[in-house]
This record gives C-alpha cells, structure tokens and sequence, in this order.
C-alpha cells in the first residue's frame, strides 16, 4: 500500500514542497516570481496593444 503524503504543493521557482496555502517557497522565490509575473504582464499588454494598432490601421487603410 502506498504512503499518502500530506497536502503541498510545489514551488513554481524552485521546485520545492511547500504548504498548500503559500505562493513561494521564500522570500527569495516570491521575488523572482513576482518578477516573472510582472514580465508576463508587461509582455501581454504589449501584445495587446500591438493589436489594437494592426486592426486600427487595417480599418483605416480598408476606407
């Protein structure tokens, strides 16, 4: 029969078993993680605009 291990879950940095409520593993892992969400964010939004202005500039070359 197999052990059951206790809820966790894993650290998106690092890789670590951490409590099931926690976001990182540490103070060092939350920031880096912080970071990359911020990226993220920041990528989005460009991708976002970006099409925004190839649509806008579509409409207007259609008239």
């Amino acid at each position: 029969m197999a052990e059951r291990l206790a809820q966790h879950k894993h650290c998106p940095t690092c890789g670590l078993a951490m409590g099931p409520k926690r976001e990182a593993c540490g103070d060092a892992c939350a920031a880096t993680l912080a970071e990359k969400l911020r990226k993220r964010r920041l990528l989005m939004f460009v991708w976002i605009s970006a099409s925004v202005i190839m649509i806008a500039a579509a409409i207007v070359a259609m008239k």
